[in-house]
């Protein structure tokens, strides 16, 4: 879809802090703290159309705010300022005035607003609270073909319910709490995780419990728009798999994939890999832990693909490591479709 270059001169030129505003980030004194990290001083400074955080670089106008605060694509966060703002839009076979279901779940049940930070204890709690279940171990062992040792290094688990969960997690924690740290939606009547997911731990280089990350596993069903990752806990944009730099050297060869399958099928094939959670999020905080190693990037064969690449060589360049890119098979997406295709069970 073609957005104008009017429509796109109006959205550049918003005011970023009163966007900000307008979707859940506490601005004050023209400052905020970055939901892009654990971020304890606020370092995320609004200029009129303009953003940045002092501390881990990020920034841009009103569009690449919306992008990095919900990891949506350039389409969709246009979409959803031009419904916020009520700015007349095409959207092809739809009406102008159609309230963007994106709109809804980033400003009402979003999972991804981490303004608090991250509750250690709670997510904990979600893990020693779950397994991982027949669904979610068909996804992982029949569909994606991941080995076994790898399934158990990981230590994903998964829910097919969540009246169980909800009972204990409410019981030990309050309803407050749970609220804040978005585990509750906001009537406290329901679990934010939608059924079936799987539930993605990811720790730090010290095995440190860093976040918490869901993965719908059901039907896409187009009313009621269940997006397919969630982050639960408060948890911040974060690198998945940097518990492998304690098991490798300075120089090592480490793979960066798009997405947490596509690492895991990495690591079933032989490869040292980590993951960005998406190709539009940017944990710069991580990343910069990986300047002494020999990057490679295996990126989806799509035009988000190539962008997350573009984005990724040119921050590590500022510390001397350049990425260098792994070509997938023309018609192949990404790493889990070329990884299922020719795994041998």
């Amino acid at each position: 879809m073609k957005i104008s270059d009017e429509i796109l001169h109006k959205l550049h030129e918003l005011d970023c802090e009163d966007v900000a505003k307008r979707f859940g980030i506490d601005v004050k004194r023209h400052k905020a703290h970055c939901f892009n990290h654990d971020d304890r001083i606020a370092s995320l400074g609004f200029r009129g159309n303009h953003w940045k955080c002092f501390s881990c670089g990020i920034g841009g106008d009103a569009i690449t705010f919306i992008q990095e605060k919900f990891s949506v694509s350039f389409v969709e966060a246009c979409r959803i300022l031009t419904d916020e703002y009520g700015i007349p839009i095409s959207y092809g076979r739809y009406s102008a005035k159609r309230t963007s279901p994106i709109i809804n779940w980033c400003k009402k049940e979003s999972t991804s607003d981490t303004s608090c930070l991250f509750d250690r204890e709670v997510a904990e709690f979600i893990m020693e609270h779950t397994t991982l279940t027949k669904a979610g171990f068909e996804f992982l062992r029949e569909q994606r073909k991941i080995k076994i040792d790898v399934i158990e290094s990981s230590k994903i688990h998964s829910i097919e319910e969540t009246n169980h969960l909800k009972d204990i997690i409410q019981a030990q924690f309050g309803i407050d709490r749970l609220k804040t740290v978005k585990v509750l939606t906001s009537n406290g009547r329901y679990l934010t995780i939608d059924t079936p997911s799987l539930i993605i731990p990811y720790y730090d280089y010290n095995n440190n419990l860093i976040g918490l990350q869901t993965r719908y596993l059901g039907k896409v069903q187009p009313d009621f728009n269940i997006p397919r990752f969630k982050r639960i806990c408060c948890s911040s944009i974060r690198l998945y798999n940097m518990q492998l730099l304690n098991s490798i050297q300075p120089g090592a060869r480490i793979f960066i994939t798009e997405g947490i399958t596509d690492c895991l099928a990495m690591l079933s094939a032989g490869y040292d890999a980590v993951a960005l959670p998406s190709a539009t999020s940017f944990p710069t905080n991580d990343l910069v832990k990986l300047k002494n190693y020999n990057l490679y990037m295996v990126a989806d064969q799509d035009r988000a693909g190539n962008d997350a690449l573009i984005k990724l060589y040119r921050f590590m360049l500022r510390f001397g490591c350049e990425v260098k890119r792994i070509e997938l098979p023309n018609g192949v997406k990404d790493f889990c479709i070329y990884y299922v295709k020719t795994v041998k069970n």
